[in-house]
Parts: C-alpha cells; sequence; structure tokens
C-alpha cells in the first residue's frame, strides 16, 4: 500500500474514526502497522482522525492502547477496547 496517495483533509470535513477489529495492536496480519502509519500520516496533514481499537481482552486494554499511542504518536487520539458483545 503506498501511504503517500491518501485523501487530502479538508478542513470542512468532521473527524475520523478509523476502527482497527483485533485482539492486539501489534498484529501485522489485521494491518495494525497500516492503520498506525495511516492515522500519523493523515494527523501530520491536519485531519482529526482517531483510532480505536476493539476486541483487546479486558485485561490487556491499557496495553493495546498504549502501543497504538506509540506506533502513531497520537496520544489522545487513540483509544482501545474490549471485544463486543454479539
Amino acid at each position: 500500500m503506498d501511504l503517500s496517495d491518501l485523501p487530502t483533509y479538508r478542513p470542512h470535513q468532521h473527524h475520523v474514526n478509523l476502527l482497527l477489529f483485533s485482539r492486539t495492536a501489534a498484529d501485522p496480519v489485521k494491518g495494525a502497522d497500516i492503520a498506525a502509519d495511516a492515522v500519523r500520516i493523515l494527523r501530520g496533514r491536519g485531519a482529526d482522525v482517531r483510532l480505536t481499537l476493539i476486541g483487546a481482552a479486558p485485561t490487556a486494554v491499557r496495553e493495546q492502547e498504549q502501543l497504538l499511542v506509540n506506533a502513531t504518536g497520537a496520544g489522545r487520539f487513540c483509544a482501545a477496547g474490549p471485544a463486543l458483545d454479539d
């Protein structure tokens, strides 16, 4: 994937929520690294992008959130949550 071809953010747009469904933010098969790169690039272009991981084990939510923060450098714009009930 060529991340240099990402769409340009326009100021009139509202924030964008990028959701990642995975048990861990360190799973390259699920594209966690690509999601983190996209958030970092888009935020660098001025986009209000937020990344949320859904599916972390309840005991690992804080750890997974910190992995996202470290990967994106986006601090309070990253979140993690446990798996959703059906």
